[in-house]
């Protein structure tokens, strides 16, 4: 992906693009895991409200 990341980031079809920078990969992230599990389509429940 970095050979083409200024085509991506100019490309006016995009609409969103995510960036992380891991600065330490010893601890575990609470953000990405709590982002990881509203992504993952089998652990939605669209019936709490909050989606």
């Amino acid at each position: 992906v970095e050979e083409i990341l200024d085509e991506i980031l100019m490309d006016l079809d995009v609409e969103n693009v995510v960036s992380y920078t891991f600065t330490s990969l010893e601890w575990p992230d609470v953000l990405l895991s709590k982002q990881k599990a509203f992504l993952n389509p089998s652990a939605k429940d669209y019936s709490d409200g909050n989606a």
